[in-house]
């Protein structure tokens, strides 16, 4: 929520869109941007403060704070990756795409591109990545460009899609 009563917390909804109430208080947030669900804890990305990364529970208790550091700024996105290091789209300077180990320790930011919104990994092995001039595929090693797949300055996550199947 970034405003209101409730700014800096993460609200939680069931399945058919009715409010259950507040999941994550807004003790430990600052402007909270991404979460990314992991097999024993959730981890959200905070856009403000030099909390970067805050961890917690699977029932939105605070664990601690996951990355405090300065290699990278206003993180976005967050993904795991194959091997369990975490991706992260860092949008401020320093920017790029921070990668860091399954604990929390920053391993390297890859500057080829900047102002990264969001952040995927391919079945190739390059980065599916958007920033304000559009969505590109990036290598591992630098995150320079591959291929700019759009020059549209409007592009945010990057998700699979699984359709809804009733049945």
């Amino acid at each position: 929520v970034a405003s209101g009563a409730s700014q800096n917390t993460i609200q939680q909804f069931d399945t058919s869109g009715v409010h259950m109430g507040t999941f994550v208080s807004n003790e430990n947030l600052n402007s909270p941007f991404d979460i990314l669900f992991r097999n024993s804890d959730i981890l959200i990305t905070n856009s403000s403060g030099s909390n970067r990364i805050t961890r917690y529970d699977l029932n939105g208790n605070f664990l601690s704070y996951f990355y405090s550091g300065t290699d990278f700024s206003f993180p976005q996105q967050i993904q795991k990756s194959g091997n369990g290091n975490l991706i992260v789209a860092a949008f401020s300077s320093p920017s790029g795409i921070a990668v860091l180990d399954s604990n929390g320790n920053f391993i390297k930011l890859l500057t080829g591109v900047t102002s990264v919104r969001s952040v995927f990994l391919l079945d190739n092995g390059n980065y599916l990545v958007t920033n304000g001039a559009g969505v590109h595929e990036v290598d591992t090693v630098n995150a320079n460009i591959i291929r700019t797949i759009s020059t549209s300055p409007n592009f945010q996550y990057i998700t699979v899609y699984t359709p809804y199947l009733q049945l």
